[in-house]
């Protein structure tokens, strides 16, 4: 059995993008979010957060921070009734550590997710805010891809319906 998955990019799209997020303090989530997570598990998806921490490499902070806040975006999620099945991030900063296969625009997350969770890449949804999540989720053979407008520019080229809020996924999709 494969699933049907809801995969969000993190900063820009779950909570607020205001740099380097990786004190619980500053996790501000973002309009709809919640709305959007009930949606898709009153359905039944699957829902996995993708995301590039490149701050890690940086040493901006470290990766007991990105888990912090990780547990408290998935206890917040939990309250509201929402369950996060998993969290993917790449640690990585090519400038400093060398190209890896799990950074966004590669898919590596993706597939590291849908080996371990048996998901339905061709059916799965992905939600980001920059180019780079749609070049990954396109490389992983995801084929429904949303893109949310705000601080970063869309580039056609790389695919994805474009959304000014994630109210618009909800009533396109159910």
């Amino acid at each position: 059995m494969s699933y049907k998955t809801l995969f969000l990019d993190r900063d820009g799209v779950v909570n607020e993008d205001h740099g380097f997020v990786y004190r619980v303090d500053d996790v501000v989530f973002q309009r709809g979010i919640l709305e959007l997570g009930r949606a898709f598990t009153a359905k039944g998806w699957k829902i996995i957060i993708v995301s590039n921490q490149s701050g890690i490499a940086r040493g901006c902070f470290t990766k007991e921070d990105v888990k912090r806040v990780h547990e408290f975006i998935a206890e917040k999620f939990n309250f509201h009734k929402i369950s996060i099945t998993d969290f993917f991030y790449c640690p990585h900063y090519p400038p400093l550590t060398g190209p890896c296969g799990c950074r966004k625009p590669e898919p590596g997350m993706f597939l590291e997710a849908a080996e371990k969770h048996s998901i339905d890449l061709g059916n799965s949804i992905m939600v980001g805010d920059k180019s780079s999540d749609m070049q990954a989720a396109a490389a992983a053979g995801i084929y429904k891809r949303y893109f949310l407008q705000g601080q970063y520019e869309y580039f056609p080229e790389h695919g994805g319906t474009v959304i000014r809020n994630l109210r618009e996924i909800i009533e396109k999709e159910f």
